[in-house]
Parts: C-alpha cells; structure tokens; sequence
C-alpha cells in the first residue's frame, strides 16, 4: 500500500534533536516497546505476498477483497498471483480478485482458476485480431505500478484510420472483468439442459463464456444445428477496425457489424420456456428476449477484446448494449441499431409523451448499478436522497432503490416495479440521474433498518418531474447509527516520552445491489475512522462496549501525523476505529514512533517504530501498543 512517511519523519527530527552542553549523563534504561494487535480478520503471510506483488494502483482493493475471507479461501486466490507462471497475467488476476464480490469468490460453484484462464484468453486473443493490440504499461518485477489496455483502430465516417486508446479502467472494469450483469463466473455446461438461470458445472465438463463463444462451442457441437462462433466472424481478414462509424448497418462495418452477423446467426429472437442468464447456455437454447440478446452481445464483444456493457430502461422493459469507442455507443444487435438514441425521445430531443424513460441502468460486474447513462436517452434531472437516523446522524450504505407504475402494459397501471437503485455514501446521501414526465416511489433498505419499515412496501414522493429541476427528498429511518462512547480528557503529565505518529487512509463504500446478487466496492472520499490514545483499563472498557475515556481524539481520519506526550511508566494503546460506519471500509498504512529527549536506552536506541499496512471494516479496530 501506498506510505506517507515523510511528513512524520520531519516532525521526528523536530523532537528536541538540538545538542546542549547542560544535559546530564543518564542511566540507560529498556527501550519501550510498540506491538500491534488487529483483534478482528486479517491477511494471511500468502495474501501479503500476493498484495505486495499486485501494481500499487491495485494493492488497497485487493487487501480489501481478501480481508473479507476465510484464511484457506485467502490463500487459495493468494496462489494465484504469487505463483504464477506468466508474470503479465498478475494485473487482470489482481483485478477480477479485488473487485468480484465475497458472495462469488465464497461460493461453491465458483473455481479460482477460471481467473487465470480468463487473463490468458484475453492474451491468446491479441495476436488473432486486427483491430486492437494489447498495451503493457510498466513490468511486473520490475515496476512497482504497471497496468494493460488495448489500442484500437476505428475508421472515421470520412473514411480515416485513427488509433484510439482506451482509458484503463474502461479495460479492467469492461474488457477483463469476468462478471458482465446478473451472471456469476462460472464454467458451465452449455448443452446440459438445467432447471435454474445459472447451469453451474466444473471445469472438465464446462467452459467459460470467453472460451466457449471464440471456438469452444464446436466442441460437441449437436448434429442437428450449426455452431457459429465468434472467432469466425472477427478474424475475417475483412474485419480491419473496430467499426467503421456506420450507424444502423451491420454491412462492412468492422468488428461490430461482424459480431452482430454472428449473434443473428448464432441464435433467434423469442423466449423460451427456459431463460437462462448465462452466455453458453443461452447460445444452446438458441432463443431469447433482449435480455439474452444483451448478454450474448456484451460476452462476445469482450471475448473479441471489445469493452461492452450491459444497459437497461427496467421500468420500461427493455435492454441493450454499448460498446466503448472514445465514449459509450449504443448497439443492439437483434434490431441491427448502432448509435440508436431515440428508444425514449424523438430525433429533436422531446420526450416520448406516451413511454417516457424513468431511467437507464447500467451493470459494472462487482454489482454495482449506475444511472449515468439516463442523460444520453432522454431529458433528465438529478434525484439526492438524504437517509438520516432518528437522531439526524447521516447512514451510510443504505440501498435506495426507485419504482415507477407499469405503463408499458395496459392493465397494470395501479402496480409499481423497479426503475433504479443508488446507495448512501459517508455522507448519507445517494444521487439517480432520472427521466422527466414520470412518477417515482422509494425504498430505503440499510443495515440499520428501512424504510418502511414494513417489508415490500414503498412510498409515492415524485410525480412528473421536470428536466433540469433538480429534486432533494430527505428520509428518516427510525433507529440510530453506532456511536462510540468515548469522553475525550486531557493527555497524561509527565512528557518524558514522545508519541509520533502518521497515518494514511483510503475508503471504500460497500453496498449490497438490489437488482444484482453480489455487494460493490466504490472509492469514496471520506469514513468513519477514529484514533485515540487510552491506558489499559479504558482500553479493556472500549473492547466491552462499554464508556471509555481517551485522549489524542480525532475523527473521520484521512492523511494524519500528530506527536503526542506520554509519562515513562504505564501502558498505552493508540487505537484506530471503525465502530462509527456501517459500510465504509478504510485501507491504508499506520507508521508510529517512540522517541526521549530524557531518557537514554540500552543498545544506544535512539528511537523504537512500528509500521503497518491496515484494513479497518466497519465494526473493525487495530491497536498499537506502547510498553503492553
């Protein structure tokens, strides 16, 4: 993890370092010791190794990540990475590892070594195809941060060849990551018919997506049917660009118009009585609505090395898909439409006056669900939801989730479903961006309690909001936030020792999808974390629960360094907390340091530190102990 350890070693060399000719010879003494204790979970010695081997951009979500598993489950994806045969797979592996959701990696249907596999298709993919190059930036080894994209050749309408890079998060979150929507990364046995969504198997009798749809689906190909796959249609020595900036055409339009032809031949529109979710599957089936269309395209546009996502007007029934170039660009390949923007507006930018948009989700494969996308299908206004407790404090990762009346069906106006979703970061809010011309209904749902606070039922607030009025709703949930019980007194007398200490954090908002299975891991600019400095007894009074009384108080720690005097004797904990959040992890680094102006030590120790990487989740505490 990334170290701020400077700022505390100038303040270090500011502690009473002047010479003087009056000080007097002193008896050495032991020199004290820090130790530090993390009572909750923590990394495994494999886990550290695979953290410290992850590029530097990486290392604080995937401690995270692992930090939330068992030890045996911690090392088994440990292995991974620290034993890796092809040292450039380490940032893909390290990738889908910190940003798949606990719920996934802990499950039993779910095989590690489908995470290497998909790194290395992504590789095995670069030589066959003539529109993009993989780019390795920095060497792992060698450079301490080093990350992959891709660059792309795109034909202009003009005819022009420009290459394009692509942004790296836009690579990792929507090129790499294993899990598209409402699908888990699993192998799976396309042409075993199965009565759930998800068909899991093993990886001797299945396959994953990425590997099925490029040629994998020849293999046991049924008699009776074809089997196009997708490798067929992009590698055509015709496919030289990503596309070639055609919209509405499927004809000699690069690698686009290729994957289109190849989903209209691979399989038809329809639903049948099984409606799987996953991509093989779906292909054996051989049939679908949007929904399966949507995941069939977004699979085989990143098993052709193309950044797709899945998009959707939920409230209005529909789903489709965008593929990145410089920016989203929306694709459906059932209807042959690239660059169709007017499901839900007309070409002048009216809203649709009989099925206006309530607003377009968007999947990012951890489960988290974003509503940014509204704003190019339709005429918008920003939704902020305040969640307060009962005494105004604000809750973090409270799930509000939006409805909207079933319009699209005659017969069903008096029933509400799903429109949208967003969760509350430290500060307690969550902000939609939302279609106008629509009535809207709320839930709030957070580890606290909800609101209602009866099951399965929500609250009408909106009716036919207007584009660019900004709406603000503030919602009360009856329960309260945890506190601490702390009393903050004056430090102790005496000074003889000097406490410097430095400390580095970043947070991560969890939340829990309503409409994905699975929890999210989002970067936030704020937490929860308190330090304090308490003697023993008070500190055995925190760890009960109970009132305590600390010193050197300070909240909502980000970037820290304070110098703090203490007596020679006694014990001593500086404890850092995260009792006081319900969602917000904090990851970081904690460097502490013991230094006299008035005591000489034994060995001729002039000073005595301890340097930590830490992960605090909520209800998580570590502590340094001075002379325990």
């Amino acid at each position: 993890m990334t170290r701020i350890l400077a700022p505390l070693m100038m303040l270090v060399m500011s502690i009473g370092c002047t010479e003087s000719d009056d000080t007097e010879e002193l008896d050495a003494v032991p020199a004290p010791v820090l130790e530090f204790s993390a009572p909750g979970s923590s990394l495994t010695e494999l886990a550290a190794d695979a953290v410290g081997s992850a590029p530097l951009w990486l290392q604080g979500d995937l401690a995270l990540s692992l930090h939330k598993l068992d030890e045996d489950l911690q090392d088994d994806l440990a292995s991974l990475i620290v034993h890796i045969e092809e040292p450039r797979l380490i940032d893909e592996i390290a990738f889908s590892i910190a940003h798949l959701s606990p719920e996934i990696l802990e499950n039993s249907n779910f095989y590690p070594q489908l995470l290497v596999e998909n790194a290395q298709q992504i590789y095995d993919r670069d030589a066959d195809l003539a529109y993009v190059e993989i780019l390795d930036e920095g060497e792992p080894g060698v450079d301490a941060d080093y990350w992959s994209t891709t660059q792309y050749l795109v034909e202009d309408a003009d005819g022009n060849r420009i290459e394009t890079v692509l942004d790296r998060d836009v690579y990792y979150w929507y090129l790499v990551h294993p899990r598209m929507e409402d699908e888990y990364p699993y192998y799976i046995d396309a042409w075993a018919s199965c009565s759930g969504a998800e068909c899991a198997s093993n990886p001797d009798d299945g396959m994953f997506w990425r590997e099925f749809l490029w040629d994998g689906a020849l293999d046991e190909c049924p008699e009776d049917r074809d089997c196009p796959v997708v490798r067929d249609y992009v590698t055509d020595e015709s496919v030289e660009v990503l596309w070639k900036s055609k919209t509405y055409s499927r004809d000699d339009n690069g690698a686009i118009g290729a994957l289109i032809n190849w989903e209209k031949a691979a399989i038809s529109f329809g639903a049948g009585d099984e409606r799987p979710v996953q991509p093989n599957r779906i292909y054996a089936v051989g049939c679908g609505n949007c929904g399966e269309w949507a995941d069939m395209a977004t699979a085989a546009a990143r098993t052709a090395l193309i950044p797709s996502q899945n998009v959707g007007a939920r409230a209005n029934d529909h789903t489709w898909n965008e593929f990145w170039d410089e920016g989203w660009m929306q694709w459906e390949p059932v209807n042959t439409y690239v660059g169709h923007w007017t499901y839900y507006q007309s070409s002048e930018g009216e809203t649709s006056a009989s099925n206006a948009v309530y607003a377009i989700t968007s999947s990012r494969g951890d489960g988290l669900v974003q509503t940014d996308r509204t704003v190019d299908y339709g005429n918008t206004f920003e939704l902020t939801v305040e969640v307060l407790d009962s005494s105004g404090l604000p809750v973090d990762g409270a799930v509000v989730t939006l409805y909207g009346p079933i319009l699209v069906y005659s017969g069903y106006e008096d029933y509400w479903w799903y429109a949208a979703e967003s969760t509350t970061g430290p500060d307690g809010l969550a902000t939609m961006t939302l279609g106008e011309n629509n009535a809207f209904a709320y839930r709030v749902d957070a580890p606290i309690g909800s609101s209602p606070e009866e099951e399965g039922y929500i609250v009408p607030f909106l009716d036919t909001p207007t584009a660019g009025q900004d709406e603000f709703v503030s919602v009360t949930i009856d329960a309260a936030m945890p506190q601490l019980p702390l009393t903050e007194i004056d430090p102790p007398e005496d000074g003889a020792l000097q406490l410097s200490f430095s400390t580095q954090l970043e947070h991560r908002l969890s939340g829990d999808s309503y409409m994905l299975r699975g929890s999210f891991s989002q970067a936030v600019e704020a937490g929860f974390v308190e330090r304090f400095l308490v003697d023993e007894a008070n500190y055995a009074l925190y760890t009960s629960g109970e009132a305590f009384e600390a010193f050197a108080h300070e909240s909502g720690i980000v970037s820290d360094t304070e110098i703090v005097d203490l007596p020679a004797a006694g014990s001593y904990r500086l404890v850092y907390a995260n009792d006081s959040s319900t969602a917000v992890s904090s990851i970081g680094s904690v460097l502490a340091l013991i230094s006299s102006e008035t005591q000489e030590w034994e060995d001729g120790i002039d000073a005595v530190s301890i340097e930590q990487d830490v992960v605090l989740l909520p209800g998580e505490h570590i502590a340094i102990g001075l002379n325990p």
